[in-house]
């Protein structure tokens, strides 16, 4: 058990540590998000919980998939131009998981701590401020849920472009200190 314990333990810090970003067209398409990360080594929330979800069942765990619904001017982490353009953008599905009836969040890459929440393997929590949550049994009852829901936003793309840049610079200042 300790040898399966240490073995989610590393699949975590591995797909923790991947950079968070947001590629356009995984968050709706199971198989594209996981060809990404293999591919990028590099994804959102949802990328990075299809594919760890995916690793935890190929090791016989029981997984979870857990879709918290937010808005992005709610969280803190965030500098003011972020939460300025966020402020008029549509309800957001973040994406974790339940994994043998523990909450893993792997989310934020370490290089974004301390401004965004990194967490560790023991101590998960979910890393964005939430209004409700959601759980769903496989990775397509959470696609066909958002694809119900999902508004569209013509602020969403520049929002997500400066996120991601917002987060490239945080990491290349975070290496030269």
């Amino acid at each position: 058990m300790k040898d399966l314990y240490e073995l989610q333990k590393r699949l975590f810090l591995e797909v923790r540590d991947m950079p968070f970003e947001i590629i356009p067209g995984t968050s709706l398409d199971y198989q594209k998000a996981i060809e990404s990360i293999k591919k990028y080594k590099k994804g959102s929330c949802t990328s990075k919980h299809f594919f760890l979800g995916y690793l935890y069942q190929q090791l016989g765990l029981n997984v979870l998939y857990k879709t918290y619904l937010f808005y992005w001017v709610d969280q803190e982490f965030l500098n003011e131009e972020l939460r300025h353009l966020a402020r008029n953008l549509p309800e957001q599905y973040h994406l974790a998981l339940y994994v043998e009836g523990r909450l893993i969040d792997a989310t934020f890459d370490k290089l974004l701590n301390p401004i965004f929440p990194v967490n560790e393997f023991e101590n998960c929590k979910v890393s964005i401020e939430y209004v409700d949550e959601i759980t769903h049994s496989t990775p397509l009852e959470r696609i066909s849920f958002v694809k119900e829901r999902v508004k569209t936003s013509p602020f969403l793309q520049k929002f997500y472009s400066e996120l991601n840049e917002y987060t490239r610079k945080l990491r290349t200042l975070h290496l030269r200190v």
